[in-house]
């Protein structure tokens, strides 16, 4: 077994990455079976370190007690100085390109929270250093492990529209939900988004999102509606067929006890039946942990991030 060092930059969305590796199996790759082992987290937000072990596992907070781990306010020192080979950035957006592009000059693998920056030119730039480098570099967007799911309903109900609602609290009413939800909606759908349009009246209550999404030879209609209420965000996805809806709805996670280690597992409905699926950040991490090891994986890796890329900052613009 080989044992990967990691890094972080930003503790609010940093600590899920955190728990995520902190709990996950070993990982087998092309290089061997792989086990992550996080040496440091550099905050770069607002989240109190007195605050920052609410919602972690317990098994993550015997690890941090128990290794040595590296708090810290200076995510330019951290990403420059230690020697991982992993680079996690999960800051605010406009810090994105700044440290990504300084944990790849350091020869780190880096995994970049969506968006993966905040203009085209910045994004392209990301992506020529790590394909320069050989280093992989991929977007949080986990949501992606559900596309193979949405693209079967598709073929299988052949539906004419799909509609994803997504009930976001006021406090998000800005451009930046743009930069921050529809990494995850393309991703989710699976398809190849061909057209697309935005109406960016965040003064309203809902802002719509459209695409024409094409799985293979079909296409499919979609409409993204982001509606701002008081409360808990929700979100819940909807494939309208000429005889019947076929409904999923995303509801609260819940940890599941597997092998004495609690598990998180995402929870959704559909049409009336409950689903739990493995943490979706699991899966994130050990398709990147194998990209490490596999050029071939890397290669389709930087095409991935580079359409998703694409795609946000088009819409962005417009």
């Amino acid at each position: 077994m080989q044992t990967v060092e990691v890094v972080i930059a930003g503790a609010r969305i940093g600590k899920n990455h955190l728990d995520t590796l902190v709990n996950l199996d070993p990982v087998e790759t092309g290089g061997g079976i792989i086990i992550p082992r996080v040496t440091g987290l550099a905050r770069k937000d607002a989240t109190k370190w007195s605050s920052f072990t609410d919602g972690l596992s317990e098994r993550c907070c015997n690890y941090l007690q128990a290794n040595g781990f590296v708090y810290s306010d200076d995510a330019i020192a951290l990403l420059s100085n230690s020697p991982a080979a992993i680079a996690v950035i999960a800051t605010p957006s406009s810090d994105h390109y700044a440290l990504g592009m300084l944990a790849l000059e350091h020869g780190k693998h880096v995994l970049i929270e969506k968006p993966l920056a905040t203009t085209q030119e910045e994004g392209d730039a990301l992506i020529t250093l790590a394909r320069e480098k050989s280093l992989m570099l991929d977007i949080g967007t986990q949501l992606r492990v559900e596309a193979p799911s949405i693209e079967q309903a598709v073929h299988l109900h052949q539906p004419t529209a799909i509609e994803i609602i997504y009930q976001l609290p006021e406090r998000a009413r800005n451009e930046s939900v743009y930069l921050n939800i529809f990494p995850h909606i393309s991703s989710m759908l699976g398809g190849s988004i061909v057209q697309e349009s935005l109406k960016t009246d965040f003064s309203e209550k809902t802002c719509d999102v459209s695409f024409e999404i094409a799985y293979g030879e079909n296409s499919v209609h979609a409409v993204a509606r982001l509606a701002y209420v008081s409360g808990k965000p929700e979100r819940k996805i909807t494939l309208v067929a000429e005889q019947e809806k076929f409904s999923w709805e995303f509801l609260p996670g819940r940890v599941v006890e597997i092998n004495g280690k609690g598990v998180y597992h995402e929870v959704r409905k559909g049409n009336g039946q409950e689903h739990m699926y493995r943490n979706p950040r699991a899966q994130l991490w050990e398709n990147f942990l194998r990209g490490i090891f596999d050029s071939d994986c890397r290669e389709t890796q930087y095409d991935y991030v580079a359409y998703m890329h694409n795609v946000l900052m088009k819409g962005n613009s417009s």
